[in-house]
């Protein structure tokens, strides 16, 4: 997200709302069993027939697809069992059980490019989005330190530290 986007979202509830209303028309889109691409997501929130439009408030003022779809993305990798805290599987694990596993059902570099957002962010899953930095050198998603500030893991759980 824009740096200027992310700080109107402090004061200005319309935007506020719109962002939050992105997640439905992702959702949306999965429940028809389609990738969340910048145009799947445009073409729900069409059929949404929204009103007050707060979506399209956030999207003309600088908010994007992307910047909705690679939140989704974090949080579900934030969640995952291998590179996550698995909180996910805890919750649901009778009914992920019942699935049939992928193998790339963590690969979630991957999914990004089938959602068209593979050059939105660089190092995805790092916390790094659109190249925002903030104080001390350090990389924030909506404010939140990343797993690798934390611990000082990679996303792959591979010690960086030194002994």
């Amino acid at each position: 997200m824009l740096p200027h986007v992310s700080a109107n979202l402090a004061t200005n509830k319309s935007l506020r709302q719109g962002f939050t209303n992105m997640f439905d028309r992702i959702a949306s889109c999965l429940r028809l069993k389609q990738a969340p691409t910048t145009e799947n997501v445009l073409g729900a929130l069409d059929a949404a027939s929204e009103w007050p439009p707060c979506t399209r408030n956030f999207l003309q003022r600088g908010g994007s697809v992307a910047s909705a779809v690679l939140q989704v993305l974090e949080f579900a990798m934030d969640q995952d069992e291998m590179i996550g805290d698995g909180e996910h599987q805890a919750t649901f694990e009778e009914d992920i059980d019942e699935l049939k596993e992928c193998r790339n059902d963590t690969e979630w570099a991957f999914v990004r490019r089938l959602c068209g957002f593979a050059d939105e962010r660089k190092n995805f899953g790092m916390g790094v989005e659109l190249g925002m930095e903030t104080g001390g050198g350090g990389h924030q998603l909506l404010g939140k330190r990343t797993r690798e500030e934390q611990t000082g893991d990679d996303v792959y759980g591979t010690s960086k530290r030194v002994a």
